[in-house]
């Protein structure tokens, strides 16, 4: 499927985020947007996606100028066409991992064989299949991750846009999922756009996009097909020769460890290895739900390596919520201390809000100088609200008029709306009443 963006721009407020973006994807591409966070990446992706609208310019997908769309076409072009693969997974937690991707067919009016066909396929194929019947609680960061991309992929649309879709797998589990974007690209001429900060990604796309380092700047593309070579993921240290080697299996398997940035160290009985923290590093992060060190590392402009050994970790795929890194800059790179996340109200999907009225966000965060609200509405809409040095907001629920579950973000934003180096918070949900329909009046 092709698409072209032509002078795209988009305002929130007075700050635009991008202006005069021009793009062209062709069928089958596999195509990376690659750059620093606050560059617009994901609102991109939002746009194409029909999730969101431009302030000005247009989006064709497959001859058709989404912008021009009403909202309800929108959502059924959106529904049929395009495939999702979220950063955050926004899998339901009641619902199973087969059901999770049995629920997406259903939406699009899949016959219930075909569905069951689909999905047991899509969970082979991203090596889940034993672990079809468990709820998203009982499974890792990656393994839901997968969960989500074989979602995606189970619809087979003609358009994946995938939100950093590795950002929680080991190396090899990554670059197994890629071959499958690959295959797929090949054999039914899928096309992917693909946001990530892994620069070993975008050695394994057709073309990067790489936007400047400013957010309102616009996006200029660059067909680099191999970044610089400093960009790869450092070489692991070997097995010592009489350490086993684990056989490798076939399977994708995010539950065996890999050996870590010192490798198996044998032992001596003569010397103690005495590791120091980084001092240089002035930053301090502290460890939150769901967080991997690929992802602390983009954020940061470092590498695994570096993450690992200025903080003493053994092995990079372990790591304690709580616990305080060391990382480049000074504290939280803005000052500010990314504190765990705590939903107050409403309470995380257990509330059930009347169809008029308000309803008022509590949580507890970063203490940032503007957080942003962000609700994913059940007809796949989106709803955002700026505030500013508090963390609570009230909302007419005018301005979700939807029937159904609703489910939210809060993005902690510098004084330049930019997010700064704390993660989201969330998803959170709650479940809202339909409007009442009024009555008539008497004639």
């Amino acid at each position: 499927m092709s698409v072209i963006v032509s002078g795209v721009t988009r305002h929130y407020g007075a700050t635009q985020v991008l202006r005069g973006v021009d793009l062209s994807v062709q069928p089958g591409e596999l195509i990376a947007l690659f750059g620093a966070s606050g560059s617009g990446k994901t609102t991109l992706l939002n746009l194409i996606g029909a999730l969101d609208m431009p302030t000005a310019g247009s989006i064709t997908i497959k001859g058709v100028d989404i912008t021009r769309l009403g909202e309800r076409r929108r959502i059924q072009f959106r529904r049929q066409q395009i495939g999702f693969i979220f950063q955050n997974y926004t899998l339901m937690p009641t619902y199973t991992a087969a059901e999770n991707i049995d629920l997406l067919l259903r939406l699009r009016g899949i016959s219930y064989g075909e569905r069951r066909r689909r999905t047991a396929h899509a969970l082979e194929a991203v090596g889940l299949s034993a672990w079809a019947d468990h709820l998203p609680a009982e499974l890792s960061g990656g393994q839901r991750q997968r969960i989500a991309i074989a979602r995606a992929l189970a619809a087979q649309p003609p358009l994946i846009l995938a939100d950093e879709p590795t950002s929680g797998l080991d190396t090899q589990t990554a670059r197994r999922i890629l071959a499958l974007f690959r295959a797929l690209a090949a054999a039914q001429g899928t096309t992917f756009l693909i946001v990530s900060h892994d620069p070993a990604l975008a050695a394994r796309v057709d073309a990067v996009y790489i936007p400047p380092s400013t957010p309102l700047a616009s996006l200029t593309p660059t067909r680099t097909l191999l970044p610089p070579p400093t960009f790869e993921p450092p070489t692991l240290t070997p097995y010592p020769t009489n350490t086993l080697r684990p056989t490798e299996t076939p399977t994708l398997n995010l539950d065996t460890a890999l050996e870590g940035v010192h490798g198996l160290e044998t032992p001596s009985p003569t010397a103690t290895i005495v590791c120091r923290r980084r001092d240089d590093w002035g930053g301090r992060y502290t460890i939150q739900p769901g967080d991997v060190l690929v992802n602390i590392a983009a954020r940061f402009n470092t590498t695994v390596q570096e993450i690992a050994e200025a903080n003493c970790l053994r092995d990079i795929n372990i790591i304690s919520v709580g616990v305080e890194l060391h990382v480049p800059g000074s504290v939280g790179g803005s000052g500010i201390e990314c504190v765990p996340w705590e939903v107050l109200t409403p309470m995380n999907g257990t509330l059930n809000v009347s169809g008029t009225g308000s309803i008022t966000f509590n949580w507890r965060g970063p203490r940032a100088p503007r957080n942003l609200i962000r609700i994913y509405k059940p007809d796949g809409g989106m709803f955002e609200r700026v505030v500013e040095l508090r963390q609570n907001e009230t909302i007419d629920l005018g301005e979700l008029p939807a029937g159904g579950t609703y489910r939210w973000y809060v993005y902690p934003l510098d004084q330049n709306f930019r997010q700064i180096e704390c993660l989201e918070g969330g998803p959170w949900a709650f479940t809202k009443a339909a409007q009442p329909t009024p009555e008539p009046l008497p004639g």
